[in-house]
């Protein structure tokens, strides 16, 4: 009799701590929600919930048919260049059709849909609890990008994301013809497609071009990194790959004795960094599963 009492209580116990992570990520969510309220406002929060629930639907009809949550980012990151690239005045109306027809797809496949749930809900309480925590402090970093205030738009770098989207506009369009940006005997040639984004979430979202660069876009690929990650983590757990070098590639040069050179070029340089970075990843893993 005690002893079924204790194992009874003892069930109950385990069960509540494999719970853990996930009240984590219910109180980390809140928390998120309330510090961007403070930060961006209601217009925040409309940015956020736009981005965040538009990227779900559009990820979940692409996997339903792709299979594979890493590959389904990428096709995620070409469907938003490909927008981009469409006249701003097509560019909401696309953008709502896309949508539209992603939602569609869910209902008539709503039985994968439960089954996709069910398994990314069995992911998230397996998340140790450091590592909500840490997603917590990732995802708050980008609200503290850039701000509005009464002398003007604030921003941590004001020089390279509005200086590479400059450039954007200026070669964004050669689409298979990279310009080439060559000087002094060094070969450059750097395609600015993903540089038309932040001007496409802009347009698609209402908000200023500023606010776009320095939080909408890096909100929009900080989601596609949480689903790369944690998908790169659960499917290549194995390889010989040191994870700090797939992690926090590309980098912009190899002087790690800057305290800024490892983070401050790379992830958090400009939005298309942060795209290079993402693309970077699914190569590797496309490099490991020999597609």
């Amino acid at each position: 009799m005690i002893f079924n009492v204790f194992i009874s209580y003892n069930n109950k116990l385990m069960d509540y701590f494999e719970r853990i992570p996930l009240y984590l990520t219910i109180l980390g969510s809140v928390f998120f929600i309330i510090l961007a309220l403070m930060l961006k406002g209601l217009s925040g929060l409309y940015s956020i919930f736009g981005i965040l629930s538009g990227t779900s639907i559009l990820f979940y009809s692409i996997r339903i048919i792709v299979g594979d949550s890493i590959i389904t980012v990428f096709y995620i990151i070409l469907v938003t260049i490909i927008i981009s690239l469409i006249p701003p005045a097509y560019q909401v109306v696309t953008s709502m059709f896309i949508i539209l027809l992603s939602f569609l797809l869910i209902i008539t496949k709503i039985n994968s849909m439960k089954a996709l749930v069910v398994s990314d809900y069995n992911k998230v309480k397996q998340f140790k609890p450091l590592d909500v925590l840490a997603w917590l402090v990732i995802f708050s970093f980008v609200l503290f990008q850039g701000s509005s205030g009464e002398q003007g738009f604030i921003a941590n770098d004001p020089l390279h994301p509005t200086y590479s989207l400059s450039m954007g506009q200026s070669y964004g369009k050669s689409v298979f013809n990279t310009p080439d940006l060559s000087y002094a005997g060094k070969e450059l040639r750097y395609n600015f497609l993903f540089e038309l984004v932040p001007i496409y979430l802009s347009n698609v979202l209402n908000t200023s071009l500023l606010s776009s660069i320095y939080f909408e876009a890096y909100l929009f690929l900080t989601a596609l990194v949480f689903i790369l990650v944690n998908s790169f983590l659960g499917k290549c757990y194995s390889i010989h790959i040191p994870l700090f070098i797939v992690f926090f590639l590309p980098i912009y040069n190899l002087q790690f004795y800057s305290s800024e050179t490892l983070f401050g070029r790379t992830v958090d340089f400009t939005p298309s960094y942060l795209a290079a970075f993402i693309l970077v990843v699914i190569s590797v893993y496309l490099v490991i599963k020999k597609r």
